[in-house]
């Protein structure tokens, strides 16, 4: 899966937007949200790559209540988890940042 699909899958995350299988269709939720709604328009390209990484489990969340949207690069491959902005990770980033200097 291309990085920005994954960038834009982890953005409808985010704003509270799950994508799931529905069969074999995706489908997501919840509707009516205009942010979410333009994320989907973003996504509809790539429909048929999304549900193959669905059936595959490449796209499940990883049940950690922090995550904020998890992915990986192959069938049971490692989970993802792209950089959060919270204070929590900002703290954590200064702390790297001076034992890199």
């Amino acid at each position: 899966m291309n990085p920005e699909t994954v960038e834009t899958i982890v953005e409808l995350e985010r704003l509270g937007g799950r994508l799931y299988l529905d069969g074999a269709k995706v489908k997501y939720r919840p509707a009516g949200d205009p942010r979410i709604e333009s994320i989907i328009q973003k996504l509809r390209p790539y429909r048929e790559e999304i549900a193959q990484a669905l059936r595959e489990g490449r796209l499940a969340r990883c049940g950690s209540s922090a995550c904020a949207g998890c992915y990986t690069l192959w069938a049971g491959g490692p989970r993802i988890h792209p950089p959060k902005a919270t204070p929590e990770w900002q703290r954590w980033r200064e702390r790297w940042d001076k034992l890199k200097q």
